[in-house]
């Protein structure tokens, strides 16, 4: 009986000109529209207006803004080769292989950047795969692998020949000294720019500690303001006088 359904679900299709995958057999077996077949830039912008709506709250700007950067990446692949859209089901690692080729060769993307983008193409699979639109994961044999780097970091008469820089323009200055600041404290540049009076406290020790919360990690952390952070930086002085 379940070869016939089969076989009528392949008949109906050809009928009507619709490309015969395994998904939409299965869809049509159990009773849905054979049309309704999703694709991946409609679930990929879905996605990223989910988050649009929910920055602030569960996600940071920088999240929206790489997811945004990342769909337009894929939207250009599409366009290499010359296709709009493709059915979630057509999905592959072939299709994976070949966009991290067109990621490091067109885009000219190093590794470690066409890692990250492929990454949120993966999150979207992950969706596609939780939401059975999807029967097989494409990355179950693709490995999202990061490099290690050396990142090289200041010395400390370095950073002291920037402390020391006289700016002509005081928005120079500002970008300066919030550079410093993070430095110092070890702050992301989210994390300052987040940064309130009220998260300036006086510790055990009598000294004044950051408390506040991470943007990227959400976790609570607790840093010392050094010297340094409160005397060669005026960022805090002229954004909330808080070290006054």
């Amino acid at each position: 009986m379940l070869q016939g359904r089969v076989f009528e679900a392949q008949r109906e299709m050809m009928l009507k000109g619709i490309e015969i995958t395994a998904n939409k057999v299965k869809n049509f077996l159990q009773g849905k529209d054979i049309k309704d077949c999703k694709t991946l830039l409609e679930v990929y912008k879905e996605h990223v207006e989910e988050i649009k709506a929910l920055v602030g709250k569960e996600y940071a700007k920088g999240t929206l803004k790489r997811y945004k950067s990342a769909l337009n990446s894929l939207e250009d692949y599409l366009k290499h080769k010359r296709v709009v859209d493709i059915p979630l089901d057509k999905l592959n690692h072939q299709f994976i292989t070949s966009y991290e080729f067109f990621l490091k060769s067109v885009r000219n993307m190093d590794h470690n950047t066409a890692m990250g983008t492929i990454k949120k193409l993966k999150k979207i699979v992950r969706i596609c795969v939780a939401n059975e639109w999807i029967d097989k994961d494409p990355f179950m044999s693709f490995k999202v692998k990061i490099r290690e780097t050396n990142r090289p970091y200041l010395l400390q008469d370095e950073l002291d020949k920037i402390i020391a820089l006289k700016f002509s323009a005081e928005r120079l200055a500002t970008v300066r000294d919030i550079f410093v600041f993070c430095c110092y404290t070890g702050l992301a540049y989210a994390d300052v720019q987040k940064l309130r009076r009220v998260d300036i406290v006086i510790g055990h020790d009598g000294e004044k500690w950051i408390h506040t919360e991470r943007v990227k990690t959400e976790t609570a952390t607790r840093v010392p303001l050094l010297p340094q952070a409160l005397k060669k930086h005026g960022y805090l002085q002229r954004a909330s006088a808080v070290c006054e």
